[in-house]
């Protein structure tokens, strides 16, 4: 910057050039825009100010996010996976259910549902499975039990450790109020129980029944599997599923709904 001094008055007699420093974090004879103070780079209050498109920044304690449009890139995204804790279980695109219009995935696990029969004809226990919809298709749940069938079929009940399961699965014998699902091995921790209410019973006995995980030697394989357990509503008893309780022409439906993979 060059400025000429009179030599006898000490003043200025050309005009300024340069950029003249202003104090107070000052820019001098540059374009200034907005009004009030001057902003420093120590914790500044700005007032409305249009922070255009930033380079980068942290948002961890800004609040007052509208909803309806600071989350508005995500109707845009077609799928959220949520793997489980198990790498060896990760879903593929082609299975989920639908959340406020978009597709959720937990992994391998399968949520669908339908109707397990237990049905004793002629003397003999048989099971039959249905899905909730149309048409003989069981579904995704139906389809993770091995077996699994809508054809009546005949239960198989000897010993648990030698005993083949037929149809989807077995009556357990160490607890014969236990019907064994021939699914995959579970993962404890990872998966949630099923639900189960029973749709229809004309045993002439009233049972409730949950379905919890059980680590059992079936025909020489021991892994978690999913089994049915029936009780006595009245008095939590054991209900044996038997031809002594369920007798010739009775069976009980029991819908349900859950995560099998």
């Amino acid at each position: 910057m060059t400025i000429i001094i009179d030599g006898t008055t000490g003043v200025p007699v050309s005009p300024v050039t340069g950029t003249l420093a202003v104090g107070n974090g000052g820019t001098g004879g540059t374009t200034s825009t907005g009004t009030g103070a001057v902003v420093l780079a120590t914790s500044p209050a700005l007032t409305t100010p249009q922070l255009g498109t930033p380079q980068s920044g942290v948002l961890t304690s800004c609040t007052g996010l509208p909803m309806a449009t600071g989350l508005s890139d995500i109707a845009a995204q077609t799928v959220v996976q949520i793997p489980n804790a198990d790498a060896t279980n990760f879903g593929s695109a082609s299975k989920g259910w639908n959340l406020y219009g978009k597709t959720l995935f937990l992994g391998a696990y399968k949520f669908q549902g339908g109707v397990f029969q237990i049905y004793n004809q002629a003397g003999t226990l048989k099971s039959a499975f249905s899905s909730e919809g149309a048409g003989n298709a069981l579904g995704n749940f139906w389809g993770q039990i091995s077996g699994a069938t809508n054809s009546v079929t005949v239960i198989p009940t000897g010993t648990d450790s030698s005993t083949a399961m037929a149809g989807g699965g077995k009556i357990g014998s160490a607890a014969t109020n236990s019907y064994i699902f021939n699914t995959n091995a579970q993962v404890p921790a990872n998966t949630p129980p099923p639900m189960v209410a029973v749709g229809y019973n004309d045993t002439g006995t009233a049972i409730i029944a949950i379905i919890n995980l059980g680590s059992r030697n079936v025909n020489g394989v021991t892994q978690f599997r999913w089994e049915l357990n029936c009780y006595v509503a009245s008095s939590g008893a054991a209900f044996a599923l038997t031809t002594a309780n369920i007798g010739s022409g009775k069976f009980i439906n029991f819908q349900i709904q859950g995560y099998l993979v």
